[in-house]
């Protein structure tokens, strides 16, 4: 890391900004289910500790329905496997926090048309097996449904995003041969995810009028000349008549040069901390009188060993408690910041990654400085 990035971060470190303990309450939580699954009695040991107030799963359609079930709208049919978000999900409630659920991948026996089953599980899903696997997921997961049939039933989910950065990772095909965006590219993926949107969001509401539908938070694009950039894709969305109740983004980084204040490799049509009233006022422009709520349903700064995108641990931790107060003074829409991950995930190689570096953790199990800069932003 540069000295000039280094001094950058550590003068946004000294700035004065809002404590915790007269911020707007803003709910923080945490995404790590690998961490969850693999070591519970250490995970909940850290979340005691963290307090986070909220878990973000990925609810893996290509996972749980790897075949195409007789009944897709009925979550008991014996092709769908939901036990390892079962477990997720019931071990939340236990410990009384609530999950927000993104259903994201898709079967090859899904896919819109067969030649995108090259994208594998990022391929645009036929709208009507889409729909199909909302409703079942909305039923399994709506405090009534009791699969056991034990007088038992599995927990209530009232928050379901739909997909994943969906402005990166769905597809058809969006180029050329020469890697330029085909002429309709960005108008038929806003359509089509669009078309996803709004039929999920019928099939919550059918099953409960108090869901909450998110959508897909959207990342920074550097392919295709930003055409897919969240700005960009909220147009798509408008122009296509997208409903949901809350918007969501995942306002990453994407060099470590990028900071927190406005001139630090920020601008539009991607958005990151430094310009995220962009953002704002995109979605008020687009939406007049509607004033949607904003959710980071993702977001994180890398820490070394990531010489790409990671920063010293120290710089981590400044970053970390600088943005979220960002967010509290600046940004009092914006509702709820799910930080990825607790432990950071395995590296290979020297500096090459097989993995994700933003954790509160080494892999190892070493707190890092930004354990403790959680704690400080958390508060009581």
């Amino acid at each position: 890391m540069s000295k000039r990035v280094t001094l950058a971060l550590a003068a946004v470190a000294a700035g004065a900004l809002a404590p915790a303990a007269q911020a707007a309450p803003l709910k923080l939580g945490f995404m790590d289910p690998a961490y969850q699954a693999e070591q519970p009695a250490r995970f909940w040991a850290d979340a005691k500790i963290l307090r986070p107030q909220v878990l973000r799963y990925n609810v893996d359609w290509r996972g749980i329905a790897p075949r195409k079930p007789t009944v897709q709208r009925d979550p008991g049919d014996p092709r769908y496997d939901w036990a390892y978000l079962d477990g997720l999900v019931q071990d939340a409630a236990n410990h009384k926090i609530p999950v927000i659920l993104t259903i994201h991948r898709t079967p090859q026996w899904a896919a819109k048309k067969p030649s995108y089953r090259a994208y594998l599980f990022n391929a645009v899903p036929n709208t009507v097996y889409f729909r199909n696997f909302v409703a079942a997921a909305a039923l399994r997961y709506s405090g009534r449904y009791d699969p056991d049939g034990d007088g038992v039933a599995l927990p209530r989910v009232t928050r379901w995003q739909i997909w994943n950065e969906p402005n990166k990772y769905l597809y058809p095909a969006r180029t050329d041969r020469r890697g330029n965006p085909r002429r309709n590219a960005p108008i038929t993926l806003g359509r089509d995810y669009t078309a996803m949107l709004n039929g999920a969001y019928d099939e919550l509401k059918r099953r409960s009028r108090s869901n909450i539908v998110v959508t897909g938070g959207t990342a920074y694009s550097n392919f295709y000349r930003t055409v897919f950039a969240p700005l960009n894709f909220l147009k798509l969305m408008k122009a296509s008549g997208a409903r949901f109740d809350v918007l969501a983004i995942h306002p990453y980084n994407s060099a470590p040069s990028q900071g927190l204040r406005q001139g630090q490799g920020s601008k539009g049509p991607n958005i990151y901390v430094a310009n995220f009233g962009e953002f704002l006022r995109e979605a008020d422009r687009l939406w007049p009188r509607k004033r949607y709520k904003v959710w980071l349903t993702e977001f994180g700064i890398q820490s070394y060993p990531d010489r790409f995108l990671g920063v010293p641990q120290t710089a981590q931790a400044a970053y970390l408690r600088n943005s979220i107060n960002i967010f509290r003074k600046r940004y009092k829409r914006v509702e709820m910041i799910v930080w990825f991950l607790i432990r950071d995930e395995k590296v290979i190689r020297d500096d090459r990654l097989a993995g994700w570096q933003s954790g509160l953790r080494t892999v190892g199990g070493k707190q890092k400085p930004a354990w403790r800069a959680w704690l400080a932003v958390r508060g009581r």
